[in-house]
């Protein structure tokens, strides 16, 4: 009796075992698919202006993120950049970072003004119940016929720029993350571009990912960069 109940365990044992590794199979090719879907809403390629060159990156810290970007040309030539983080991870991120990104580009295309259109958003944002989830965006406008460069930021980090004397962050002022307060202002701030540059836009992830040797990058403040004119990579 003894070493028939033994047998029947061992064989409920392994039956479990093999019935997790299937479900476990099964998600992760849920997952792969899901990360598949997300980088078909990220832009790929280059922009048609002849000027600019865009290049990005996405490296997610599980099999899908809530950081974002896009890129487009509003129908004056002007291009729009923008650049997002949701927070949390997982499938209820990625969810809420295609519904920002859809959002702020059909936004965009209306009107035209990176304040104007965050405030949108956000009002729209807070109609929704996204269990406490928030959203930090920066969106820029670049005129590079008339060297202007319009910008709004939500909670997100300023972008660096580098006009060949040095890399220094714009004096973007950020106002409250989206999703928080339906009421909240976000000013349009307006910069003159040099005649050459380059801009970086960021999320954290850049700053929490180490370097070689495990140390964190560390963004040199505006003094220190500007004794170094080294061109921005």
């Amino acid at each position: 009796m003894t070493a028939i109940l033994v047998s029947t365990s061992t064989l409920m044992i392994r039956s479990r075992l093999r019935l997790e590794r299937v479900k476990n199979d099964l998600l992760g090719k849920e997952l792969d698919q899901a990360r598949k879907i997300q980088l078909a809403w990220l832009p790929s390629g280059n922009v048609r202006l002849p000027a600019v060159n865009v290049a990005a990156v996405n490296q997610p810290a599980s099999h899908i993120s809530g950081d974002f970007y896009d890129w487009f040309e509003l129908q004056d030539g002007r291009m729009v950049i923008t650049i997002g983080d949701v927070t949390g991870h997982g499938m209820s991120a990625a969810f809420l970072m295609a519904t920002a990104q859809l959002l702020i580009r059909t936004t965009m295309l209306r009107l035209g003004d990176p304040g104007r259109c965050l405030e949108e958003v956000n009002r729209q944002l807070c109609t929704q119940a996204f269990s406490g989830q928030f959203i930090t965006v920066c969106v820029v406008v670049l005129d590079l016929a008339g060297g202007i460069m319009d910008a709004a930021s939500a909670g997100h980090f300023a972008p660096l720029m580098n006009d060949g004397r040095g890399i220094r962050p714009v004096q973007l002022e950020s106002q409250l993350v989206l999703g928080v307060r339906d009421d909240e202002l976000y000013p349009t701030e307006r910069f003159k571009l040099p005649e050459h540059f380059m801009l970086l836009m960021y999320t954290d992830g850049v700053l929490d990912a180490p370097l070689a040797g495990g140390r964190a990058l560390r963004l040199r403040p505006p003094s220190e960069a500007a004794q170094r004119p080294t061109p921005f990579c």
